[in-house]
């Protein structure tokens, strides 16, 4: 008889269908928090936009007033970026001496081999 293995799928088939309704439900509700957490981001980056503008103007007002605050700024700036650097070619040169070390290594062992 074919009727308990009809109503089995049927039963199987209404679950799945509640079931993909719930998720449906949930991806709706999920998508209306995503658009609003957009809205708020897409604000927030505008005020900061804004601000930004500001502080650029009042730092842009204060250099002509203080060229040698202005020259200090730029020393500041030039003084990081060698910093910077500087902390680029020590990491650079320890590298460099730690393949160097296991060249020599290589080479011991390789001599030591032959």
């Amino acid at each position: 008889d074919i009727k308990p293995v009809a109503d089995e799928a049927l039963q199987q088939c209404t679950s799945l269908l509640a079931e993909l309704e719930e998720e449906r439900s949930r991806n709706k509700a999920g998508i209306v928090v995503l658009e609003a957490e957009k809205d708020v981001q897409a604000q927030l980056a505008k005020a900061l936009d804004i601000q930004c503008s500001k502080l650029q103007a009042d730092l842009d007002e204060q250099r002509k007033h203080q060229p040698l605050a202005a020259a200090t700024i730029a020393d500041d700036a030039d003084i990081q970026q060698g910093t910077s650097l500087y902390a680029q070619l020590e990491e650079e040169r320890s590298r460099n001496k730690a393949n160097i070390d296991a060249l020599e290594a290589a080479r011991s062992a390789q001599s030591q081999s032959a």
